[in-house]
């Protein structure tokens, strides 16, 4: 099983591709939020063993950009991650098994309402 270290690692370098997203290398959340950026971590539910002996590692990306800017200017925007986003995920993600968003809209993001979208990476290891 590979450490979830490396595939946050993994992630970060494929999201750093989208021209203007902000990610940390490692993928971690800042202490100073600069928008548009990108949070990856461990999935809610655990890490689970199929029955072939692999392991099921979900992770979950949270794409924000800023609402200050108005509910148009922040969805044109959001819109055009989302697309760049997936895009990242398909070109740069081969050993991932699934993708899948699991939100679109208003967040809220350390008590501030932004724009996101949350999606779903699973690898099987």
């Amino acid at each position: 099983m590979v450490s979830l270290a490396v595939r946050r690692q993994e992630i970060a370098a494929a999201l750093s591709t989208v021209d203007g997203l902000r990610v940390d290398p490692e993928g971690l959340w800042t202490d100073r939020t600069n928008y548009p950026t990108a949070l990856i971590r461990p999935a809610d539910d655990a890490e689970l063993a199929t029955f072939d002996g692999m392991w099921r590692t979900p992770l979950e990306i949270t794409v924000a950009v800023s609402a200050a800017g108005g509910l148009a200017r922040g969805q044109r925007t959001l819109d055009e991650l989302h697309d760049a986003v997936i895009g990242a995920f398909n070109d740069n993600l081969p050993a991932c098994g699934v993708i899948r968003r699991l939100a679109y809209g208003v967040l809220e993001i350390d008590g501030t309402e932004v724009f996101g979208a949350v999606f779903r990476v699973e690898y099987l290891d």
